[in-house]
Formats: structure tokens, sequence, C-alpha cells
């Protein structure tokens, strides 16, 4: 509604109170006062009230203006921010402002212009004239907010399209730099023109240096060959770095490009050449055998060779030079270790006290061969040198490493050799304690003994004249107690000679060795049974020599106790009451009875409990382990002897143990306690005779 009604309304209004007012006081008060109020409370209420709701209207007019006016501001200041990211867009990636980003500005900025926003695209501002209506304000607001987000998007989607065409460019020269991972288009953002800026940024700065690194590559390649047009080639690649550094990346490959087909064109003869040169350096250092005598040097070429069948491209000459390099450095180092090899023999021999003319120093030890191929750079003429270097220091090798192999091991081998000529009077290869080189020892010990010794080269041999000087040996073998007559074993040997001989005696037996070579033997003496121990020692047998022997006696707990006696003596206690009670009950223990322990203890068991309750003890010839009361089974004999036998008399030890004994003992153990204990019988043939 126009001000104009809203006045004439209000006025109405206000008439109308003021009827209803005098109506009040005539109906309150009478007629006198009603017509003095409608004379003075209505002319009042109409100009009193007229200027309040003209004044009302008016208020209510001049708040919706200046609203209208602060929403095209705020449009006007929307609008203000984003020609400032037009421009800063237009400052920093000019280019690609330049080619248009299509978003209608121009036909923005008149409609503003319509509404009452006057903007001023030479210096960014705007000022406000008469404003449209608040719609047509709202409307210009949404289009700007829409154009805010156009801006972005139509900037990330040239960016886009640029760096598709960058990478497409850096595609064209892949032979001549490896790729490098750099942005691409899906990597630029819709909604952040700063991030899609970066991002292509980050392309022409990774474009740059793969240029930079083709045009290296190029340049490596030239400088590996005098055949091509340097100057020109180096002409070509300054305009792509500077195509380059200008973003020009499709001029900046074009002239890469056009550089590699001068280099390719120019640099194949070269290229051809030295590969095979290459080639033939690589197979003669497989094919040769010089990784023999090698510990520290890798030999193996093969994967050079591999990569240097791959190449067939004059632009590849960097890294045809790169494998030349290798390769020689391969071939320097395989001479270089024979060479400290030889020097280090050479060494070795010098320190070495040993006759002269022994050994002869190779012209190889005197040669440069390590300085001379350093200096050396024409494969050919360097793979001939290497040949000659490596055939040259083998063959020195070959004939001075065993010499010194020789010397090492030379002092243990010459006491070999030196018992041998004594023992035998003649030593072979076959003799000596090594399985290489045994002419060659034989040879140094000829040399230091060239007037007492012979030399067959042949078989090879040494030899002495005459026969070798022999001994004669006494042996003497001794029981650690008298006896009855008992066989003792005794031998006598080494490597090359053995001799044995048996002697029977109760206490003391000798026997003698006759022709005994020189030389360290072993000598055994070995006693019948199992009361006594074998006795063994070593002796040098370079004179007349005597050798005594002491037989230890083994005792019935030596042999049934070895490997458990600490373990018997565990179950001893807990044994003893049940052993005292059996041993009452049977007169005698042995191992044929049932006993509650491991059948492996009872032998031991049995000897350490006779030995406690001081027992005898013996062994059957079966094994049997017999505990018996020595001080009953003497009284039994006297008794028999005193009472049941005539001086003369004779009764077998069968019938003794039958008729008389208490406990079954051996033959053995009666015939030794009735010869220690028996003043009135002897004995003889199994038999008890009373004298």
């Amino acid at each position: 509604m126009k001000s104009s009604g809203k006045t004439m309304a209000g006025i109405f209004g206000l008439v109308l109170l003021g009827g209803l007012l005098s109506a009040g006081v005539f109906v309150l008060f009478g007629s006198q006062l009603a017509v003095y109020a409608a004379a003075a409370i209505a002319p009042m209420l109409v100009v009193v009230g007229g200027l309040w709701v003209r004044r009302r209207i008016a208020s209510t007019g001049t708040d919706q203006t200046q609203y209208t006016r602060r929403r095209a501001r705020e449009v006007g200041e929307s609008f203000t921010d984003v020609w400032e990211k037009r421009e800063r867009i237009r400052r920093e990636y000019p280019d690609v402002f330049d080619d248009g980003l299509g978003l209608g500005l121009g036909a923005v900025i008149a409609d503003l212009g319509t509404a009452g926003i006057d903007f001023d695209r030479e210096n960014g501002a705007f000022t406000l004239d008469d404003v449209d209506t608040l719609e047509d304000i709202n409307s210009l607001a949404t289009r700007i907010e829409a154009l805010d987000g156009d801006l972005d998007e139509a900037f990330g989607e040239s960016v886009r399209q640029r760096i598709q065409a960058i990478n497409r460019e850096l595609e064209r020269i892949d032979d001549l730099v490896p790729a490098s991972r750099g942005p691409t288009p899906a990597d630029v953002p819709d909604d952040d023109w700063t991030a899609a800026g970066a991002q292509l940024d980050d392309a022409r700065e990774v474009a740059t240096e793969q240029v930079d690194s083709a045009a290296e590559t190029i340049q490596n390649t030239v400088g590996s060959t005098d055949d091509v047009d340097r100057e020109t080639v180096e002409e070509q690649l300054a305009e792509a770095r500077a195509a380059a550094a200008a973003d020009r990346f499709g001029d900046a490959v074009t002239a890469l490009l056009d550089t590699r087909d001068i280099v390719r064109r120019e640099g194949e003869s070269a290229f051809s050449t030295v590969r095979a040169a290459l080639r033939s350096l690589l197979d003669t250092i497989e094919a040769s055998d010089a990784d023999e005598y090698l510990t520290d040097t890798d030999t193996d070429v093969g994967d050079i060779q591999r990569a240097v069948a791959d190449l067939d491209d004059a632009m590849e000459l960097s890294a045809l030079t790169e494998h030349r390099e290798a390769t020689r450095d391969v071939a320097l180092a395989i001479v270089e270790e024979l060479a400290d090899d030889l020097d280090a023999v050479v060494a070795k021999l010098d320190r070495a006290d040993i006759p002269d003319g022994y050994y002869t120093v190779p012209n190889a030890h005197d040669r440069r061969f390590t300085t001379d191929l350093r200096e050396t750079s024409d494969l050919q003429n360097f793979e001939e040198l290497w040949v000659e270097a490596v055939n040259e220091l083998t063959a020195a090798l070959d004939a001075l490493q065993p010499k010194a192999d020789v010397v090492s091991g030379y002092d243990h081998v010459r006491d070999v050799i030196d018992t041998e000529l004594q023992a035998t009077g003649y030593v072979g290869a076959d003799d000596l304690p090594v399985r290489q080189h045994e002419e060659h020892f034989l040879g140094l010990y000829y040399r230091e003994n060239p007037e007492t010794v012979s030399f067959d080269i042949d078989e090879p041999s040494l030899s002495i004249d005459g026969e070798a000087e022999t001994y004669t040996v006494d042996v003497t073998a001794k029981f650690e107690r008298g006896g009855p007559d008992r066989d003792i074993n005794i031998t006598l040997e080494s490597d090359r000679h053995t001799a044995t001989d048996t002697v029977t005696t109760p206490l003391v037996g000798t026997t003698t060795f006759t022709d005994v070579p020189f030389g360290e033997y072993t000598i055994k003496a070995i006693p019948s049974g199992d009361d006594f121990g074998p006795a063994e020692t070593t002796a040098e047998v370079d004179t007349d020599s005597e050798v005594s022997l002491d037989l230890p006696e083994v005792t019935l707990q030596d042999r049934v106790c070895d490997g458990v006696q600490e373990e018997s003596k565990q179950y001893l206690d807990d044994l003893e009451e049940t052993f005292d009670d059996r041993f009452d009950e049977e007169g005698y223990l042995s191992t044929g009875m049932s006993y509650r322990v491991e059948e492996s203890y009872i032998p031991c068991l049995l000897v350490l409990w006779a030995d406690r309750a001081d027992h005898g003890t013996t062994q059957l010839d079966d094994g049997t382990v017999l505990v018996y009361d020595a001080e009953t089974l003497v009284g039994e004999l006297e008794n028999v002897v005193a009472y049941n036998l005539e001086d003369g008399e004779s009764i077998a030890f069968d019938e003794l143990r039958e008729r008389f004994l208490s406990a079954p003992v051996p033959d053995a153990a009666l015939a030794d306690i009735a010869t220690a204990e028996l003043d009135d019988a002897t004995v003889a043939d199994d038999h008890l005779t009373k004298s």
C-alpha cells in the first residue's frame, strides 16, 4: 500500500476513535460534556494522531529502503571478491587467463549497473546509485555466488588441459629420460583454484626437470664421441632449455628431438665401433680362467654382457660408455689381485730360510701391468695387454705358489721325511702327510741335504745308500702282585712296523724285540683274565732300548661298578636290610637271586654291600657275582681238613661245595683261600689234599 493511502486510513481511524470517545462521554456524563468533548477531543486526536500516523508510515518506508541498499552493498562486495580472485588468477597465470574462461563477467557487470551497483573495472571498486528492488538484488547475489564457484571450476578445467598437454609432450622424449611421476589431470581439484594452480606449477617444474635431464643425456652422449657437431648440439639444447623455462614445452621437446636425431645420425659409427670392441673384451674376460686364482674379485660380467647386448641406438652411447668403464674396472681388478698375489708369494719366499736356487723370480713380477692398462684408452689395445698380463701373472703363480705352499708346511713334512729315512731309508710321495706338491717337498729336502740323499724326480722319491738302522727293544711287564702263572700279550706297534710276543709269569715277564726300525712306537701289555688291567706307553726308538710296564690290579668292584657306582650308592641304604636278611637266610648272595631293584645295578650293589659288611666277593665264569662270608668259609675248610680227611687224602672242590660249604665259591677262589689260610693242606688239580 502506498504511503498516502496508509495516511488516509490512519486519519479515518482517528476520526472514528474520536467519535467513539464522544459517544462514551455522552453516555457517562451527559450531553453538555459530550458537546465539549466532541468539539475538543476529536480535532485534537485527528491532529495528533495524524501526525503520529504520518511519522510512523514515513519511518517504515525508510527502514525498507536502507535494507535494500545494505543488501546491494553486500552484493557489490561479493562481486568485488570474485573480481579480485579473477585478477589474481590473471596475474599469476596469465597464459591460462588469456585463453579465456568463458564466464560472462561483462554481462554480470552490466546487470549490476542496471540494479544501481556501478562497478569500475579499472580500480575494482563499486558505487551505489538508486538501487533496484530487493528481489532483483537477491537475484544478482545468487548469480555472483554461482560465478565464484564457476571461476574455480573453469580454472581447474583449463589447468587439467594444460597438464594433459604437458604430459603428452613428455611422452615424446621417454627414450631420452625415464618417465617421472608428475601431476595428472585427475590430481586437479574443481573447487580450489590455488590448489589447481599448485598442481600446474608442479607439472611445469617436473617437465622442466625432464627437459633438462634429456638435454644432459644428449650432452653425455656427445661427450662420448668426436663424430658429432657439438656446437650445433649445444645451441639446440640451449633453445630447448629456454623454451622449457618459458613453459613452452612443445617447443622444448621439438628442439630436443631434433638434437637427438642429429646425434643419432652422426654418432652411429662411433657407437658401433665401441660396442664391438667392448663385447670382444667382455667375451675375453668371461672365457679367462683368471677366476680360479682369485678370492676377492668378482669376475662375473654376465650382467654387463646382457646390458650391452640390449643397446642398439647411438643415443645410448653414454650408457655404452658407462658399461665400458665398468668392464675396465673389472679387468683392472683382476690384474691387480693377480699382481698382489704374486707380490705376496715372492715376498714369502724371500723371507723363507731355504736353499739358493729353490725358486726364480719371474719377469711378470717386475712388469707394471696395472699402470699400463690404466693408461691404455683404446679398447682393442687394452684387451691385448690384459690377455698378456693375465697369462704371465697366472703362469708365474703356477710356478711359485706351490713352492710357497711347500715353505709354509715344510717344517712338519721335513720331520716326517727324517723319520721315514731313518726307519726305512726311503721316502715316496705316498709317505708324506700331504696330497699336493709332494715332489716340491721332496725336492726342497734334497736341496737341503744333497750329499746324504738321492732324489728320483720321476717317482718322485728320496733314498739313502745302504739299509736303515734297526735296534733291540726289551719290554718288561710286571703284575701288581704275585699269583699263579698268567699270560701277558706284549705288542710293539707303529705305522711301519709291528711285533708281538706272549710271556707267561706269576709276577714279572720280559721279552726282547729285535730288528726294530727307527721311529715312535706304542708298546702295550695286555694280561689274560680280569684281575689285572692293560698297560701302555710310547717310546722313541733311536737306539737299543728297555721299556717297563706295570699291570694294575683290577678289582671286582672296578669291573662291575664301572659307570653305575654313584647311582648304585643311592639305592644301597634302602636295600641294606634286605641284603642282611637274605644273606643270613641263604648264607651267601649272588646276582642270580631276585631283588627289588633294576638288574643293571645288582652286581655293583652286592659288591658295595659286601665291602661294607666285610664279606668276600668273587665272580664265576658266567659272570655271576657271589658274596660269601670268608671267615665262615675258612672255618668250614679247616673242619673238613681236621675231621673229614686222613693224611694224604684228597677231596675234590665239587664235593666240598656239595657237602660242606655254605656258599658255592668257584674253584679259583677256593684255591686262593686254601693256599692262604690252611697250613696242613695243599691245593692241586681242583682238589684239596691233607698234608
